[in-house]
C-alpha cells in the first residue's frame, strides 16, 4: 500500500505539469479512487504508460524511479541557462540518454525480435486506447506519463522486460535468474543518475543563493 500512495503523489504531480486531465477530486476520497480516476483518465493520452510491478517492490520502485528522473530532467530543462549553464544541462541530459541506450541493450538481449528496434519508436510499442482502459482498471498496474524522450523509451523499455519475465519463468529459470540480475542493476544505477542529477541541481541553487547573499 505504501508504494500505491507514493505512486498517487507521483502521478498527481505529473498530472498538474500538463501530463494529464487536472481535475478535482471529490471531497473524501480515498488515495486508491483518485490514483484509480488518474489511470481512467491518463488512457486517453497518448504517452501514458501502464506498467507492472517487476518483482513487485523492487519493480515499483524501479518505476517511481523513474518518474523522479523524469521530474529531475524537467527542472533541469526549465532552469537552463537562467540557472544552470547550457553546457552543463546537456550533459545531465546526456546521462540519462545513456541509461536509456543501456537498458534497451538489456531489454533487447532477452527480446531479440527486437533486435533491429530504434527505442525512438517506442510510441509504436505503446498499448491501444482500448487496451489502455483496461489496464487502467487492474488495480495492480501503474501509469507514467513520460515528460521526456528518455524517460518514454525507459519506461517502455520496463514493459517489454516485464511481458519477456512472464515468458521465461515459464520456460528457462536460468535465463529469468540472468534477467532478474540485469534488472536490479539497473535498477540501482537508475537511482544512482537520480541521485546525480538532484546533486547538480541543489549546486546551482546553492551557487544562486549565495550570489544573493
Amino acid at each position: 500500500d505504501v508504494y500505491k500512495r507514493q505512486e498517487v503523489k507521483e502521478t498527481t504531480e505529473v498530472r498538474s505539469d500538463g501530463g494529464g486531465p487536472a481535475q478535482e477530486e471529490k471531497k473524501g476520497a480515498s488515495w486508491k479512487e483518485r490514483y484509480m480516476r488518474f489511470k481512467a483518465n491518463a488512457a486517453s493520452n497518448p504517452d501514458s504508460l501502464y506498467l507492472f510491478p517487476f518483482g513487485r517492490t523492487k519493480g515499483a520502485a524501479f518505476i517511481f524511479t523513474i518518474v523522479e528522473m523524469g521530474k529531475m530532467v524537467n527542472r533541469l530543462k526549465m532552469n537552463a541557462v537562467f540557472l544552470i549553464p547550457m553546457d552543463v544541462v546537456k550533459k545531465e541530459i546526456a546521462k540519462t540518454e545513456k541509461l536509456a541506450e543501456e537498458i534497451w541493450k538489456v531489454t533487447k538481449k532477452y527480446v531479440p525480435s527486437l533486435y533491429d528496434f530504434e527505442r525512438k519508436q517506442w510510441r509504436n510499442l505503446n498499448d491501444s486506447i482500448e487496451e489502455k482502459r483496461i489496464l487502467a482498471k487492474r488495480t495492480n498496474t501503474f501509469c507514467i506519463i513520460p515528460r521526456s524522450e528518455e524517460i518514454g523509451q525507459i519506461g517502455m523499455a520496463l514493459k517489454v522486460l516485464h511481458k519477456a519475465s512472464i515468458e521465461l519463468q515459464q520456460d528457462d529459470l536460468g535465463r529469468y535468474e540472468e534477467m532478474i540480475n540485469d534488472y536490479l542493476k539497473l535498477a540501482e544505477k537508475a537511482k544512482e543518475l537520480v541521485d546525480e542529477l538532484k546533486k547538480t541541481i541543489k549546486e546551482y541553487r546553492k551557487k544562486q543563493d549565495e550570489k544573493k547573499g
